[in-house]
């Protein structure tokens, strides 16, 4: 039996075909992707791995701006040939001088000389569509971690574990032979494995969204099997299996019996168009000597708080709880990462906690009255504070630093009858969406 061929050498092989047609429906999907998921702000140095033809590499470079920068690494020569003849086309036009091309294996940043000297220095890292490639994630999302600074966000995703089942099959069909295929999903069981793979990277999970690509789900029939076959065996992915006769025909058995155990009862196998795309943040320094990055106080000052992170979103909720606790239409909490706040309570008795629905526990001061915290039960890694309590002066880079941050009204549903929500383009929740559960409100 030959050696398995080395990841990068697959990736490389793969992607040679497929470079004509890269860009054929993911310009939409990046489109998206880039704001409304890695967020890039100006003056922001980003890491987009596996970065193919360039596609987030110059979207992210447009918003980062002159003071910021981009590099994209990829390592196919294919691929990259694409992405340097459009940079050099924007360059002709004095645009993304910002950006540099280098051509190396994602799994591997460790050796790349180009890199030496930025690890804990990126605000983000990026890598689209290139996560089964690798026969390790979780080993090579670590590694990856090793290059944002303190609180850097990384941008990531992967197949739902339905989509493409013709690759299912196919990868199934390299296991049963001992065969290495060259990609890696078996370990996609859904949203709540990809997430495992982000916490033991040690990642601070902040969104998992799924969201379909291209042109929707489809179902297909039991019946297609020798069908899809002859189509299946003659791609790239398939060279392996069509080494000798006997493989290729033991192959095509192993192949059919997988796509009959996809099937219903009724004989149809329901393919799932689209991914988990996921933002985390590498976790703050919260050690005593971090530089502290806000401030805040109840209204008496008997309660203090300190963060070495900046909050990452901000949720405005119009349950009647919070609408009751501030004595307004809605109340504001910021979300920080729980390990980066310290409290310091002059008067330890100061701080009262107060369950008022099954959801979270709330926080006050006893002294003063000032609604302080919200503790979410699904989100033990994250805090909730009262936005009302920050010191905007205190802000590490100025009050426009939160401009960035994902901000949401939630509880639409409860809003009270006398108060509209102003056109402010933020998202809207009827409940709340959190750790891919829903929050339903009950008093």
């Amino acid at each position: 039996m030959p050696s398995p061929e080395p990841q990068a050498k697959a990736a490389i092989r793969l992607y040679i075909p497929r470079t004509e047609t890269h860009d054929s429906w993911r310009p939409t999907f990046t489109n998206w992707l880039v704001p409304a998921i890695l967020r890039p702000q100006p003056g922001e140095h980003i890491l987009d791995l596996a970065c193919g033809t360039g596609l987030v590499t110059f979207a992210a470079s447009f918003a980062v701006g002159e003071t910021g920068s981009v590099v994209g690494l990829d390592v196919s020569d294919a691929m990259l040939d694409v992405a340097e003849a459009k940079l050099r086309q924007q360059r002709q036009s004095g645009g993304m001088g910002n950006v540099k091309l280098l051509r190396h294996d994602i799994a591997d940043l460790g050796s790349c000389q180009e890199l030496r000297g930025w690890e804990g220095r990126f605000d983000a890292v990026a890598c689209v569509s290139a996560l089964v490639l690798l026969e390790d994630a979780g080993a090579a999302v670590k590694g990856w971690v090793r290059f944002l600074r303190p609180g850097g966000r990384i941008m990531v995703d992967v197949l739902h574990e339905r989509n493409e089942l013709v690759w299912i099959c196919l990868e199934r069909t390299f296991e049963r032979l001992g065969l290495v295929a060259p990609y890696h999903r078996g370990w996609v069981k859904g949203e709540e494995s990809f997430r495992e793979v982000l916490r033991g990277a040690g990642l601070t999970i902040e969104e998992v969204v799924f969201r379909k690509q291209r042109e929707g789900d489809r179902v297909r029939r039991v019946e297609e099997a020798d069908e899809l076959w002859e189509e299946t065996i003659g791609w790239e992915a398939a060279r392996e299996l069509r080494r000798d006769e006997e493989t290729s025909q033991r192959a095509k058995e192993i192949f059919k019996e997988e796509w009959s155990k996809l099937a219903d009862g009724e004989g149809n196998l329901h393919d799932v168009d689209g991914v988990y795309v996921a933002r985390a943040r590498k976790p703050y320094d919260s050690s005593p000597g971090a530089e502290i990055l806000a401030t805040g106080s109840c209204a008496c000052g008997k309660i203090k708080w300190t963060s070495t992170a900046l909050p990452f979103g901000m949720n405005f909720c119009h349950c009647i709880s919070c609408r009751k606790a501030s004595g307004g239409p809605f109340q504001a909490f910021m979300d920080f990462e729980k390990n980066a706040v310290r409290f310091d309570v002059r008067n330890p008795a100061a701080m009262k906690h107060v369950e008022l629905s099954r959801n979270a526990k709330r926080g006050f001061c006893s002294e003063c009255g000032s609604s302080m915290t919200m503790q979410y039960n699904v989100d033990p890694e994250e805090i909730g504070i009262c936005a009302g309590s920050l010191d905007e002066t205190s802000i590490k880079g100025g009050i426009r630093a939160l401009d960035g941050i994902k901000k949401k009204h939630i509880f639409v549903k409860d809003k009270v009858g006398w108060y509209s929500i102003p056109d402010d383009g933020y998202e809207r929740q009827e409940h709340m969406e959190s750790a891919s559960r829903l929050l339903i409100y009950k008093d």
